[in-house]
């Protein structure tokens, strides 16, 4: 929570961002030490956050988010993106608070600004994107395979096509 600098002493950084750290420490030398300086600060290495990512996506798991990316979209990006198999809404459950989740349309704008504008993820956090349901078309009669064709939700079916996936009449 401290910095201890030559001459000035101890300087409290705590919960600052990286700019005011820098002005805190200016401040403490100018003008009673020095007439003018030039403070840098750099992290040598990022805070992150472990958010876990399940469901329709790349690589699920447990995914790093440094301070800057805390949100559902950086996450589901950590995770290697949504697969084919998505249905384009996600849902976050906060660890730390059970029962409040949230639940975007990813494909939507508004909902896309909604899980933008929720509250940072906190460790051990959850997101789940969930899968779509196949559509099923069950083909029977006078076919070589009669039973159940599944299909991509999305994916328009003929009965020609149909027929022609239960091997031809």
């Amino acid at each position: 929570g401290e910095v201890d600098m030559p001459v000035v002493g101890a300087v409290k950084v705590s919960e600052m961002e990286l700019e005011d750290v820098e002005d805190a420490i200016r401040n403490a030398f100018v003008p009673n030490v020095l007439t003018e300086c030039v403070v840098h600060i750099d992290l040598a290495t990022a805070d992150t956050t472990n958010v876990l990512v399940i469901g329709a996506v790349g690589q699920p798991g447990l995914i790093p988010l440094r301070r800057t990316e805390r949100n559902m979209l950086f996450a589901i990006v950590g995770a290697g993106g949504v697969s084919s198999l998505a249905s384009g809404k996600a849902t976050l459950r906060r660890i730390r608070n059970p029962n409040h989740v949230e639940t975007v349309t990813l494909t939507d704008p508004v909902e896309l600004n909604k899980a933008l504008a929720l509250d940072p993820l906190q460790a051990g956090d959850i997101v789940y994107v969930d899968a779509a349901q196949p559509s099923t078309v069950y083909v029977g009669g006078l076919v070589s395979r009669s039973g159940a064709q599944s299909t991509p939700t999305g994916v328009n079916l003929s009965v020609l096509q149909a027929i022609a996936g239960a091997g031809g009449l």
